[in-house]
């Protein structure tokens, strides 16, 4: 026989109320220390989910005030959830530049983001990361490096998108929402964020599309595999946007 262990239902942490959020007809809680989207908590009055939302962040809050006290900073992301990672990583950037370097910031980088699944809000703060230092070759694994030093000087990367209109054409206005860091070498892929991605962040009419561009690879910053997107990591205004071919898809 499995024991189930009860809690001693309780209120909601006040510290937790700012992070509060309704799905349906429950409430949630996505904070920095405590995310949770799984179990929904009753702020109004005392529960066993509200215990162990509690719990967890408490414990979670004593880890990352010893982490930011001896400065580790990796021990600080490993500890938050996937979709915090990149926030924090931003805003003490220049501490985590000054603590480990400029190797290390950058490995550091690489690996926030694989977990971002939408680079369209930070890409302002990317050029800011990437100008810290400038060996970005770091921000890739040793088998990342690899790969990216047999790619040829010149070769084709592709992008997936959802625009509100047909277009045929790319400018300067419409690069902002469009030509993004994050490509692909893999057309398939770019077709999958086309049809299964895109459609997340943009409303109701829109039509798909696959970018194409011949880059120069001077002009990439890196090759990313880990998520199996064959994800080529570029500067965005390094692009001639008279040269971006545009692939309608089939509705």
């Amino acid at each position: 026989m499995i024991k189930v262990l009860r809690m001693k239902p309780e209120r909601l942490d006040s510290r937790l109320h700012s992070a509060l959020y309704k799905a349906g007809e429950e409430f949630f809680v996505d904070h920095l220390l405590c995310s949770d989207k799984l179990i929904g908590v009753d702020p109004f009055k005392e529960s066993e989910r509200n215990a162990f939302l509690n719990l967890k962040y408490r414990e979670n809050r004593k880890f990352y005030t010893s982490y930011l006290r001896k400065k580790d900073y990796t021990s600080v992301l490993v500890l938050l959830n996937k979709h915090h990672k990149m926030p924090w990583f931003i805003k003490f950037h220049q501490k985590i530049f000054t603590q480990y370097g400029e190797s290390k910031f950058y490995e550091l980088l690489g690996e926030m983001l694989t977990y971002v699944d939408h680079h369209k809000p930070f890409r302002t703060a990317y050029q800011r990361l990437l100008a810290m230092g400038s060996n970005t070759f770091t921000m890739m694994s040793p088998k990342e490096q690899s790969r990216y030093s047999r790619l040829p000087d010149s070769f084709t990367i592709y992008r997936g998108v959802c625009v509100k209109k047909p277009i045929t054409t790319i400018t300067e206005k419409d690069s902002n929402v469009l030509v993004g860091h994050s490509w692909t070498l893999k057309k398939g892929k770019a077709s999958w964020f086309a049809t299964y991605h895109g459609p997340r962040f943009t409303p109701q009419p829109f039509t798909r599309a696959i970018l194409s561009y011949q880059i120069q690879k001077r002009d990439t910053i890196a090759y990313f595999i880990g998520r199996k997107e064959h994800e080529i990591f570029i500067d965005p205004q390094k692009i001639d946007l008279s040269k971006i071919q545009i692939q309608v898809l089939p509705s």
